[in-house]
């Protein structure tokens, strides 16, 4: 019952490397759709051998995670040299997620943000969704960032043994043209993938501005990047001006990838909020008429054109576009819906709307009678004055199809 880099509990602790510490509701993420008792087995089988370890486990003013050790590290540093691309800028130097656990009072916000980064990361490895940085295209320019992080490794332990001469051997004497095997994402035959960006990765070393984004990365599909933050269930410290920077950042690195409607136009960039429920979408909203909360998520702080809601479970409706065509497609069949040539849809005369992805900047200009949307959304739909249609069965039918 090894381990292989490659295997579950491989990339379970490459996964730890990039997030630095992952709670129990993230593990369950990680291990969906696999039996409960092996994921039990797996966790103790890497606790018990000493690969990673619990904090806080007695204290419940704090929270419990699990971080990898130093035997962890090795490990995912010393196999191979893909491993150490991937690996090497999180757990060197002085990097956050290199010195786990921490126990600083100070430090708790961060250790909840690696706590979310484990959360989303989990669910891109469960949607087959590309992370690790040897299996996508450099988009950000990391590779001589991530050299650098060679020399930080502490070789003393033997982790990084060799590791730079291996990676010159195997590619040759200018290995810092690491070569990966995305070219265009655009391209016919990678159009079904989707690829994610840690935060880490965009804002690079030297961007002060964006590195006080609240950003956890970007999920880039084939229809839009999508900026990811985490609310959790509550409304987040928001600071417009680094938002916007990271928007525009994303937006020149994607130049000439989607359409724009004029040079250095940003507006095909969109924000996606992660919520515990839909009962945050209110308080923001009530944050905005009171305007009492300056610094705080509100709808006149956001920065981007389209501002997308959605349970961690959700995701994959934003990952799988041909998925959701299908879905809509059922609804509209089911319930005989009508489309005007402006692409509005009528159901019994009335206009409607396809809410399962929940934009808040159209939730706040109702001009629809209903909405079909998820049981999880009826209520705050409700609130804006449509009448929810709830379709999770035609979703759980469709989905079972597959």
């Amino acid at each position: 019952m090894g381990i292989t880099l490659g295997g579950r509990k491989g990339i379970f602790l490459k996964m730890l490397a990039h997030a630095g510490a992952i709670d129990y509701e993230s593990i369950r993420i990680f291990y969906t759709g696999i039996s409960s008792t092996i994921r039990n087995n797996d966790i103790a089988y890497l606790t018990r051998n000493g690969y990673i370890a619990k904090e806080n486990s007695g204290d419940t003013n704090k929270k419990t995670y699990f971080y990898l050790t130093q035997k962890g590290k090795k490990k995912v540093l010393g196999n191979d040299s893909a491993s150490v691309w991937d690996c090497a800028m999180y757990i060197s130097g002085n990097a956050f997620t290199n010195r786990m656990p921490v126990r600083a009072k100070t430090d708790q916000e961060k250790v909840a943000r690696c706590i979310s980064q484990s959360k989303i990361l989990s669910e891109m490895y469960h949607s087959k969704t590309t992370f690790f940085y040897s299996d996508k295209e450099d988009l950000f320019q990391n590779s001589e960032r991530i050299e650098k992080c060679f020399d930080w490794i502490n070789k003393e332990d033997g982790t990084a043994s060799g590791i730079v001469s291996m990676i010159q051997a195997e590619q040759g004497r200018n290995y810092k043209e690491y070569t990966t095997i995305y070219d265009d994402y655009l391209k016919e035959e990678l159009r079904s993938k989707n690829v994610y960006y840690l935060a880490s990765e965009i804002k690079g070393e030297d961007n002060p501005l964006l590195r006080q984004s609240r950003a956890l990365g970007c999920l880039q599909t084939p229809t839009a990047p999508y900026v990811i933050y985490d609310c959790g269930n509550r409304v987040m410290k928001w600071k417009k001006s680094a938002e916007m920077g990271m928007r525009q950042w994303i937006s020149e690195a994607y130049r000439g990838r989607y359409k724009e409607r004029y040079e250095r136009d940003s507006s095909f960039v969109k924000g996606l909020f992660i919520i515990k429920d839909y009962s945050i979408i209110e308080r923001i909203i009530s944050e905005e008429k009171r305007n009492r909360m300056y610094g705080n998520l509100t709808l006149l702080q956001m920065v981007y054109q389209k501002n997308y809601f959605a349970k961690i479970e959700e995701l994959k409706y934003y990952q799988n576009l041909d998925q959701l065509v299908d879905i809509y497609n059922q609804i509209a069949e089911i319930y005989n819906l009508e489309r005007r040539s402006d692409g509005e849809i009528l159901y019994q005369g009335k206009p409607a709307l396809m809410g399962i992805l929940f934009n808040i900047n159209r939730f706040v200009n109702p001009g629809e009678a209903y909405v079909f949307c998820l049981s999880g959304q009826a209520e705050i739909y409700e609130m804006s004055g449509r009448k929810p249609i709830i379709v999770d069965k035609i979703i759980e039918e469709k989905e079972n199809e597959i």
